[in-house]
């Protein structure tokens, strides 16, 4: 993550938690949940304010999550009953296939083109053979900067499965959804199932 998005997160850490808990998603995690068996383990990408942790857990699902804003990972410590980490992407490390599944909503796109298949690369090692894969990303192409100095990796679908599929992941389902104030969000949703 790049400084500014940082400093952003950081400074609104509280505001930014209490607007995100309150959002409902409950159509990503239908998606992706049915692919996992109950005690399963999920590694949270990019946690923010812990909202989908949270589930995980009240559903009976082992998680781990980080995030690299240590004040939202200070406001997701506040709900959730496991600690979650302050870790950027290029600190992971988590042991090879060691995660039933991986949950990077809204998280990767703060990455630079360049730095988005590393890090997906990195992201698959953690992932066991059968696993399950989600991420998400606002719809647009390329980068750009928001009034707040946040950088944000805007993705098409047809960009996004590129990137996904050159990254080893294939038969993967590219979606849409709408968003707050009319966005619209690409998702990548992966099994080998």
């Amino acid at each position: 993550m790049d400084l500014h998005s940082l400093e952003f997160y950081n400074a609104n850490a509280k505001q930014y938690a209490e607007q995100t808990m309150a959002l409902d998603v409950s159509h990503l995690y239908d998606k992706f949940l049915p692919h996992l068996a109950v005690g399963s383990h999920i590694l949270d990408v990019g946690c923010g304010s812990g909202r989908d942790s949270l589930h995980f857990i009240n559903q009976g699902y082992k998680v781990t999550a980080f995030d690299g804003s240590p004040e939202i990972v200070a406001q997701a410590n506040t709900i959730l009953p496991i600690k979650a980490k302050v870790m950027l992407f290029d600190e992971m490390d988590f042991e090879p296939k060691s995660f039933d599944g991986i949950w990077a909503c809204a998280s990767l796109l703060h990455l630079l083109s360049d730095e988005l298949p590393i890090i997906i690369r990195k992201l698959r090692t953690f992932l066991k053979d059968d696993g399950v894969f989600f991420c998400s990303f606002k719809l647009g192409d390329g980068l750009r900067t928001d009034s707040h100095g946040r950088r944000f990796l805007d993705m098409t679908k047809e960009g996004l499965r590129r990137v996904l599929e050159e990254c080893g992941y294939g038969g993967i389902d590219v979606f849409t959804n709408d968003g707050v104030g009319g966005e619209i969000w690409v998702n990548v949703f992966w099994s080998c199932r």
